[in-house]
Parts: C-alpha cells; sequence; structure tokens
C-alpha cells in the first residue's frame, strides 16, 4: 500500500470545487470549508461534508496510482494528451508556487486517455499493447474505493487480485 493512502488530507474536491477545512466545530457538528475555486467560506452539517467530498490528489500521488512517472504526467498535460490538475487559487488557475491537486474523476479520465495509448512497436494488426496503466478496478482499490483480496502462493507472498468486470 503506498505511504500516502495514511496520511490526514487537508483539502478536498467537494462539488468539483476545491476546498479545505477552516473550522471544525464537533460540539455543534458544523464545518467551515474555505472553497478555494470560488474564494469564499462555507458552512454545513459535519456529516454532509464527510459525506459528500471527494479526495484530492497530488502529481506524485497520482503517479504512484497509475504506475507512471511524474514528469511524464507533467508532459503529457502541457501537450494537451490528458486533463490538469485543478489549482489552489481563485477560479482552479494554475499558478506559480501554488498547489494543484487531481480530482478522482480526473483520475480515472487519465486512467482511461492511457490505456489506450500503444507502447513500444507499432503492431501489425493495430491493436494497442499497454500492461503498464492499471486496471480500473486496481485503481479504485488503490483509492480505497474497493477491496484488495489477495491470494498466497505456495512461496508464501501474497499477490493481490483483482475482480474485472466482463
Amino acid at each position: 500500500m503506498p505511504d500516502f493512502m495514511f496520511k490526514k488530507r487537508n483539502v478536498w474536491f467537494f462539488k468539483g470545487d476545491l476546498v479545505s477545512i477552516e473550522h471544525n466545530s464537533k460540539s455543534q457538528g458544523i464545518v467551515a470549508i474555505k472553497n478555494w475555486t470560488q474564494d469564499r467560506i462555507m458552512y454545513m452539517a459535519t456529516r454532509d461534508f464527510v459525506r459528500l467530498r471527494e479526495h484530492a490528489y497530488t502529481y506524485k500521488e497520482v503517479s504512484e496510482l497509475l504506475n507512471y512517472a511524474s514528469p511524464t504526467l507533467k508532459t503529457m498535460i502541457l501537450k494537451g494528451l490528458i486533463p490538469g490538475p485543478m489549482g489552489r487559487t481563485k477560479n482552479g488557475e494554475i499558478k506559480q508556487g501554488y498547489p494543484a491537486y487531481f480530482s478522482e474523476e480526473r483520475i480515472y479520465t487519465i486512467r482511461e486517455v492511457l490505456a489506450g495509448r500503444h507502447i513500444g512497436r507499432a503492431r501489425k494488426d493495430g491493436l494497442i499493447t499497454n500492461n503498464l496503466i492499471v486496471s480500473e478496478s486496481e485503481l479504485s482499490a488503490r483509492m480505497n474505493k474497493a477491496y484488495m483480496v489477495y491470494v498466497k502462493t505456495n512461496d508464501g507472498v501474497f499477490i493481490p487480485t483483482f475482480p474485472e468486470t466482463i
């Protein structure tokens, strides 16, 4: 399991906007949220925020999730091949010195684009060969959206298995 899965998250996506928690009143069950995209403070019930929020991932985390190098992802974003992250600025613009984050939806979109890219020499039949990118079910498991099931081999090594839908 990658180390970032156990880090405390301070930044989230809420209804497509990048947000962070400004204040959490546990006794009242209310949380004050700084909406970076709209540049305003929002108040809501803690239970609703926890239920509706989505994780925000950095370049490093996305590269670990997808088994791609971070510079490769940045190059593909600059070329317009894959969607870029949302910056922690007004309107989600990317600016030098400000962190940028990917939503779960964008990560699945990036995975789909990368899965459709051929790696290596072109095949004569035109089919795509890409064994580097993770499957959608493996990505869901890495993002803690699904369970990982391990099989123990005769050597005592645990190998993850992922149920594929046909």
